[in-house]
């Protein structure tokens, strides 16, 4: 049975239920040389099933590099009809004579919001959302949010002077997703016409900047992050811990780690390496975990109880794997919010948020500490991660401290 027939097999299956016909597709392509990108392309090449469609080319997004491949891809899926909304998932490594396309295929329909192009305009909005601006005025509202990433200057004063007559704090967070020099300016202005400190502090570190320190609330450049087979990349997902780690208060399992963050790896000049830790029970009794790595290798919890890691794992399908990044085309900050479930992995940068929430303070120095990563709940190529959501980690390099939240 050739690769593309096995695949049109298991589509074929009405005994199965899509996310298991999606999960199966991606084991069939995950066992393939260089991880199946080019079998992928190859049956996006030809394939008129709109939901396999959706499937393959979600798994190609799931996959480190194969620029090639993901362009090819997306150029067949342009001229396929309604298939075209599957090329949303490949917007990060599609060149810019591509994208442009695709934009100009949206804004040639009459009716833009019913156009297979929208979903990848969305897209490119999120990753690059210079190359949307000129047509704000065509693009559908829910887009718009998106491209308040980097936005010019005449943009954060027009939000400043509508805070002023209105007082509407939304206006101001607004101002602080555009995450320029500018607009972290006029919330430094704005601070005393702003009644909660609280919420003050909160704009602060979505623009970019932690409140108290001055210093930038999350590590540049971003990186776009891919779970690989262990060994192929620096930094560890999942695998046996050494060391004590958080209790589940309701349950009493211990947290698994999620994430070794390699510093030597990453170009942040981090002094240590960074570990970040999450449960693998449904109980939800918190939503933070907060640990410090000590300098002999050891950990102690905080505001909790602790006990030894766990020798086996749940969170990572298939136990202990890798992490990969590259760099991501949004540098300023994706602006929109993330969904439950549909998140990218990331390491710098700033946080997506599901919902916008405050960074955690270190429990050893007392300062609020800066966005390091994000590991987004549901697929890897490799089955599924043992959460929804999205967990956001947080590092005190100075102190060794790391702290994960968790939202869905």
């Amino acid at each position: 049975m050739s690769d593309i027939t096995a695949i049109e097999t298991v589509l074929g299956d009405d005994s199965l239920h899509g996310i298991t016909k999606r999960q199966q597709i991606f084991e069939l392509l995950c066992a393939k040389p260089q991880r199946g990108a080019g079998v992928a392309a190859e049956y996006l090449a030809e394939t008129e099933d709109e939901a396999g469609a959706d499937y393959v080319a979600q798994y190609l997004a799931l996959i480190p590099g194969a620029h090639a491949e993901k362009t090819r891809a997306a150029e067949r899926l342009r001229q396929a009809g309604v298939l075209a909304r599957a090329a949303a998932w490949l917007v990060p490594w599609l060149p810019d004579e591509l994208l442009d396309g695709f934009v100009s295929d949206y804004l040639a329909e009459t009716k833009p919001s019913a156009s297979p192009a929208s979903s990848v305009v969305y897209s490119i909005g999120l990753f690059q959302p210079d190359r949307l601006r000129p047509y704000a005025d065509r693009l559908e509202p829910h887009m718009r949010r998106a491209l308040l990433s980097g936005a010019p200057d005449e943009l954060v004063d027009a939000f400043l002077r509508v805070w002023q007559e209105t007082h509407d704090l939304s206006r101001l967070e607004a101002l602080a997703l555009i995450r320029t020099d500018h607009a972290r300016e006029r919330l430094l202005a704005a601070r005393d016409t702003v009644d909660e400190p609280a919420d003050w502090e909160e704009l602060m570190e979505l623009a970019g900047t932690l409140p108290d320190s001055g210093r930038p609330s999350g590590f540049r450049p971003a990186h776009m992050a891919f779970i690989v087979d262990k060994g192929e990349g620096p930094h560890v997902v999942g695998g046996p811990f050494q060391g004590d780690v958080p209790v589940c208060l309701e349950c009493e399992e211990p947290a698994e780690r999620v994430l070794d963050l390699a510093a030597a790896s990453l170009p942040f000049g981090l002094k240590n390496d960074a570990s970040f830790f999450w449960y693998a029970c449904e109980c939800e009794a918190t939503d933070s975990t907060t640990v410090r790595i000590t300098p002999d290798g050891g950990t102690h919890v905080y505001f909790g109880p602790a006990a030894p890691a766990s020798d086996t794992g749940s969170l990572v399908p298939g136990g202990e794997r890798a992490l990969v990044i590259e760099e991501h085309p949004n540098q300023v900050g994706i602006s929109d919010e993330a969904m439950a479930g549909n998140s990218q992995h990331q390491v710098g940068g700033l946080p997506q948020w599901i919902t916008v929430d405050r960074h955690p303070r270190c429990p050893e120095c007392g300062t609020y500490m800066p966005f390091l990563a994000s590991i987004g709940g549901d697929l890897t190529p490799f089955g599924e991660l043992g959460f929804e959501g999205c967990l956001y980690g947080f590092w005190c390099d100075d102190c060794c401290v790391s702290s994960t939240k968790y939202q869905s």
